[in-house]
């Protein structure tokens, strides 16, 4: 959770079964390395990067950076000024500040069930490919290497090829972002699987 106060629901979610970290007001986006799903408030955080649309802010760079993260803005304020929308409309989900406990965890479903299934996870990173350009020959090979990995329950398929792909200076660095995450669901699919 990026917020700027205590997260009033966090012992809630945490009862629930949920693991939740407050990380305050971050000051670099790569403090959400380590994490698959990251909520993050709109209002009054993001000052480190002196920006006028804060969370908002932040949201568009953690996608930039990790677009296959799950985001989930949240805030208590009812109206945005259209300066907010573009960079907002990059969140998975927007859930208001002060809703009730089960659509918090609705919305934390939803995102570990869109990050926990293979296909739901792989058609979003297809999509992550796509929108970046990358070619079409090149997303074929990584899913169906993808594919593989899972049913030979051997990560390393899937490694190998976005080692060759990353090898691909136009793709390198988007694929050495995506990677992790990838080879996380492959893996855990695999183990399902068996």
């Amino acid at each position: 959770m990026i917020d700027n106060e205590p997260f009033l629901n966090a012992e809630f979610l945490r009862n629930n079964d949920f693991v939740v970290k407050e990380l305050g007001d971050i000051k670099d986006i790569h403090a959400v390395a380590d994490y698959p799903i990251v909520a993050c408030d709109i209002m009054d955080v993001g000052t480190a990067f002196g920006s006028s649309i804060g969370g908002a802010h932040l949201v568009s760079e953690i996608k930039k950076l990790y677009p296959d993260k799950y985001v989930i803005a949240y805030s208590g304020a009812s109206a945005f000024g259209p300066e907010f929308h573009a960079p907002m409309g990059q969140a998975d989900i927007f859930v208001r500040r002060g809703s009730p406990i089960e659509e918090w965890v609705r919305s934390l479903d939803e995102a570990i069930q869109t990050l926990g299934d293979p296909r739901r996870y792989w058609r979003r990173v297809r999509r992550v490919l796509l929108d970046h350009e990358v070619s079409l020959l090149e997303i074929l090979l990584i899913e169906d290497a993808f594919i593989r990995s899972i049913q030979r329950d051997d990560s390393f398929i899937l490694e190998r090829e976005l080692k060759h792909a990353r090898a691909h200076k136009e793709t390198a660095e988007l694929l050495e972002r995506i990677s992790q995450g990838l080879i996380m669901v492959a893996k855990i699919a695999a183990h399902a699987a068996a």
